[in-house]
C-alpha cells in the first residue's frame, strides 16, 4: 500500500478546511468593502491592496482543498481547480495592471504627506499581486497535469509489496 493510498481516507477532511480559509477571505473582503463607492479611486486604491494582502490566506485555503483533490484522485476536481486557477490568476495580472494606475491616479491628486503612503503601498502590493499571480500558475498547471495523469502508477488490483507464495507446480501437470 503506498503512502497516497494511506493517506487518501483521511483526506477528506481537507475540503472543508480550504473552504474554510477561502470563505474566511471573502468574509473579510465583503466586510471591508461596504459601503461600496467604484466612483471613488481612494476606495478603489483600498480595497484592492486589501484584495492583494488577503490573496494569501484564499490561496492557502485553495492549495489545501487542492491537495484533497489530489490525494482522494478527484479528476473532475483537479480540472475545475486548474481552471478556477488560471482565471484567478488573470485576475491578479488585470488588478495589479488597475491597481498600478489607481496608484498613480491617487498620487497625482493626493496631497504631498500622503503621497509617500501612497507609494508604499504601492510597492508593497503590486509584488505581492504578482507573487499571487505566479502561485495560481503553478497551482493550475499542477492541478491540470495531476487531472491529465494516468490513475495511478501502479496496478489497483494487484498491490506492489505482496509476498506471492511459489508453487512448483502451478500448471496442474503431473510431475515425473
Amino acid at each position: 500500500m503506498t503512502m497516497q493510498q494511506r493517506i487518501a481516507p483521511s483526506a477528506t477532511w481537507l475540503y472543508p478546511l480550504g473552504v474554510y480559509f477561502m470563505g474566511l477571505s471573502l468574509l473579510d473582503l465583503s466586510v471591508r468593502a461596504v459601503p461600496l463607492a467604484i466612483h471613488n479611486v481612494g476606495w478603489r486604491f483600498a480595497l484592492q491592496g486589501m484584495v492583494f494582502t488577503n490573496v494569501g490566506t484564499f490561496m492557502l485555503g485553495f492549495a489545501v482543498a487542492g491537495a484533497a483533490a489530489l490525494l482522494r484522485e478527484h479528476r473532475t476536481v483537479l480540472r475545475v481547480w486548474s481552471v478556477v486557477a488560471a482565471i484567478m490568476s488573470l485576475g491578479c495580472v488585470f488588478g495589479v495592471a488597475f491597481y498600478t494606475l489607481d496608484a498613480l491616479q491617487l498620487r497625482g491628486v493626493a496631497a504631498p504627506a500622503v503621497k509617500l503612503s501612497v507609494t508604499k503601498a504601492a510597492i508593497t502590493a503590486i509584488p505581492a499581486g504578482l507573487f499571487a499571480a505566479a502561485a495560481f500558475v503553478g497551482l493550475g498547471i499542477i492541478a491540470h497535469r495531476a487531472a491529465s495523469a494516468s490513475h495511478s502508477t501502479v496496478d489497483k488490483g494487484f498491490p506492489q509489496d505482496a509476498v506471492l507464495p511459489r508453487y512448483p507446480n502451478v500448471s496442474g501437470g503431473v510431475r515425473k
